[in-house]
């Protein structure tokens, strides 16, 4: 028999410099319910809960396209190729899916990845990830605090950080990794 490896929290640390939105987004389809995401900010160990990809940009680039083809092409790939399997990211398989850029995409991926902006709109903070894409997350741990919403969130940690650039998720550092549930 085979037999695969024990899964950890360590898998929930999000690398924000080479994890797409879709990566992002299977990693919590496939952990989120036993160990949610970890990521940091401003030194501080963060859980995100409730994930999903963000749709809103989708629309506006795809009007942009004129190629009706293509847009059905693209359409098509973007809808499954986040179903193709949560656990993807087990054996480093990394999505090879070629893009091709244009204006309005070239505007919308300006931006570090990990960077945190609030929407107010649909109460949830928006964070931006390397394929210049955004995942929404609606609720929020913050090491030594109880599970607060986007909302909460922003008005206690987003909007007392001036610098805009420092808005921004980073990489967990190993020494606040320790092995716990939810």
């Amino acid at each position: 028999a085979t037999y695969a490896k024990k899964i950890d929290a360590s898998y929930s640390l999000i690398d924000w410099n080479n994890m797409s939105s879709v990566q992002v987004y299977n990693l919590h389809r496939a952990l989120g319910h036993v160990y949610p995401l970890l990521t940091q900010w401003n030194g501080v160990k963060v859980k995100l809960h409730n994930i999903t990809l963000d749709t809103s940009h989708q629309c506006r680039s795809e009007q942009s396209m004129n190629n009706a083809d293509q847009l059905n092409s693209d359409v098509g790939k973007q809808s499954t190729q986040h179903l193709s399997s949560a656990l993807s990211f087990l054996s480093g398989a990394q999505s090879t899916t070629p893009t091709k850029r244009t204006a309005v995409e070239t505007e919308r991926t300006s931006g570090e990845p990990g960077l945190v902006t609030f929407d107010k709109e649909n109460k949830v903070i928006r964070i931006k990830c390397i394929d210049g894409k955004s995942v929404l997350c609606s609720q929020i741990t913050v090491s030594g605090k109880k599970k607060m919403s986007a909302v909460d969130f922003s008005n206690g940690f987003i909007c007392k950080v001036k610098n805009e650039k420092e808005r921004r998720f980073v990489n967990l550092d190993k020494q606040f990794m320790s092995v716990e549930k939810s």
